[in-house]
């Protein structure tokens, strides 16, 4: 029975392409290294002729994945960034209407601690989620684990932006440990949406990967703009927060329509349709490959079962082998990232502060801290367009370029810190004392991140299946490329996490 006109696989058309011209996929040349090359071999129809790649028209498809990116970021820097919410939230309530609540020695231990304890949490939940994706990864869907992770965070928001207009004054304390489980459960769920958003990036020409790391560079960038414009307005904090979480719900809401849209664009379902382990439309087919197929069509996008592949362990153990280097790479990146970027270079103030100032007092640490540091890790990670170096398969310069930024560490904590407390002992000098040591460490900082992490990012998943194609058979290759991407995501989760931790001890020498 041959395929009907109507069939998902049923795609032949170029959309725009010459007749006849070979791609990457067609000409499978193993000494290419780009993933493009490791992608099935093409479906034939009913006539022997290969079906031709559609063309992603007007970008739709990288325009998603772009905005998908921004998805998994945007809703935990928006929260972040309410420092003044949480801070009004938690104030002492005794204090008279004209006494600042978040200066001095007025200040709450839950105003001091919310943000340590909201990293700590957060990073653990982070770890953890990402830990049960990866475990599950072969055996729940990816629209279950998008619909089980954008659901609760849509509800996560919701439920926030209703207590921005409750008055909680009355049961601070239990206002305080519920939104620490719903901002640890909220950042879990987003990890898990990550690495689904990642892996499924992996079935696609590199390029898409690229989209999503640059989405995330693109949500952090928008959340520092908008906290910078709140201050210059004025905004009341109740105001700011409530913007804040109605922006995070929306943004989280058409993330889920923008994924389930990748079912009905041409271009993805050819990537999405013709993953390695499911059927390539072959000529004769029986009513049982055609219910096989239109499995695939009904968002059933998975690598195949268990029982088809290695077990759980042996899964992941091979891919990690041969892309342990990229794995590293990743993990030691959002390592120092994280040590240093938010809670060293927050701290650091300008060797000119004057109280009142408009620049050395109110703008400095929100644009040289993080607008500064986003808009660069947005330039690195969109330099990877243009510039790939090291090369895919030159692990040791990678690795190397990840060790060296550990000297990002001691040299921001020996910018201009300066302490309240007169008893606190300071472990390094403040010898960089000039406001230019900041500005250009936390360029080269966020240009480093942005750059290696995308690096790592892309070539991780395709050193799996070029590895494959160079010495020769492998259980390891584009058949796996979800499970490299959630590999690669574990290794950037472990990596925040770690750093986040480290980050709690680094303050205290500084």
């Amino acid at each position: 029975m041959q395929q009907s006109d109507n069939s998902p696989f049923n795609i032949q058309s170029c959309e725009g392409g010459e007749e006849g011209e070979e791609s990457p996929v067609d000409r499978m040349d193993p000494n290419l290294t780009e993933r493009e090359t490791l992608l099935p071999p093409r479906p034939r129809s009913p006539d022997g002729s290969i079906y031709r790649e559609p063309k992603d028209r007007f970008n739709l498809v990288f325009i998603i994945f772009l905005y998908l990116g921004v998805a998994t970021l945007l809703p935990w820097n928006f929260f972040i960034t309410a420092k003044h919410y949480f801070d009004f939230k938690f104030r002492n309530t005794s204090l008279p209407d004209d006494v600042p609540y978040n200066v001095g020695n007025v200040t709450t231990d839950m105003q001091k601690n919310i943000e340590s304890y909201l990293s700590i949490m957060s990073m653990a939940s982070n770890l953890i989620f990402i830990t049960l994706a990866m475990i599950f990864v072969r055996n729940v869907s990816i629209n279950v684990r998008m619909l089980i992770s954008l659901l609760p965070i849509i509800a996560i928001f919701i439920t926030t932006v209703v207590f921005v207009v409750i008055d909680t004054d009355s049961w601070q304390q239990g206002f305080f440990w519920l939104t620490l489980v719903s901002a640890a459960f909220m950042v879990g769920l987003t990890a898990v949406m990550t690495g689904s958003v990642f892996g499924l990036s992996c079935l696609f020409p590199p390029r898409y990967t690229q989209a999503v790391m640059a989405g995330q560079a693109v949500g952090g960038t928008l959340s520092a703009v908008v906290n910078i414009a709140a201050i210059a307005i004025g905004e009341d904090p109740i105001s700011s927060a409530f913007g804040f979480f109605l922006t995070a719900a929306v943004c989280s809401a058409l993330a889920l329509v923008a994924y389930f849209s990748l079912y009905y664009l041409k271009y993805s379902k050819f990537y999405m349709a013709n993953q390695p382990g499911r059927s390539r439309a072959p000529t004769n087919r029986s009513d049982e490959d055609k219910d096989a197929d239109r499995g695939v069509y009904d968002k059933n996008v998975e690598l195949p079962s268990p029982s088809q592949l290695l077990s759980r362990r042996q899964f992941f153990a091979v891919i990690l082998k041969k892309m342990w280097p990229y794995f590293l790479t990743v993990c030691l990146v959002f390592l120092v990232t994280l040590a240093c970027f938010p809670a060293i270079v927050s701290l650091i103030t300008s060797v000119n502060y004057t109280q009142d100032d408009p620049w050395t007092d109110t703008f400095f640490s929100p644009v040289v801290c993080f607008l500064l540091f986003n808009v660069c890790d947005l330039l690195g990670r969109t330099a990877t367009h243009f510039i790939q170096i090291p090369r895919n398969g030159q692990t040791c310069g990678i690795v190397t370029l990840a060790c060296l930024r550990l000297v990002f560490i001691p040299l921001f904590m020996m910018c201009n810190i300066v302490d309240k407390d007169p008893h606190h002992k300071k472990y390094l000098p403040d010898v960089l004392q000039n406001d230019a040591w900041p500005i250009v460490l936390n360029i080269a900082l966020g240009l480093s991140n942005g750059y290696l992490g995308t690096l790592s990012m892309l070539h991780g998943p395709s050193y799996v299946g070029t590895c494959s194609m160079l010495h020769g058979p492998s259980q390891v290759d584009l058949d796996h490329a979800e499970g490299a991407g959630m590999v690669m995501t574990f290794g950037m989760t472990l990596g925040l996490a770690s750093g986040s931790v480290l980050s709690l001890l680094l303050v205290k020498l500084v």
